[in-house]
């Protein structure tokens, strides 16, 4: 498979199962789950938790600006 695949693809979805038939040559994935350097250390965690809660606070601003429930930010953009 390492011929034929890029590294990038390689190094970060395992080959779940392949067929091939005289067409055509299907691939399935699975993605790994791999932890970054930075989703380990506390500067990380404090701002993915700050732009959570900042789009979030923009989703209820949008609905406030388009007169509909503040509370319903899944319909915000529509």
């Amino acid at each position: 498979m390492r011929a034929i695949l890029p590294d990038v693809l390689i190094d970060n979805f395992d080959v779940v199962n392949f067929e091939k038939t005289d067409v055509r040559f299907d691939i399935w994935f699975d993605e790994k789950k791999v932890q970054m350097y930075e989703d380990k250390q506390p500067l990380g965690l404090i701002t993915r938790m700050a732009a959570k809660v900042v789009a979030f606070t923009m989703l209820q601003y949008f609905n406030l600006l388009n007169h509909k429930p503040i509370g319903q930010v899944k319909y915000a953009m529509f």
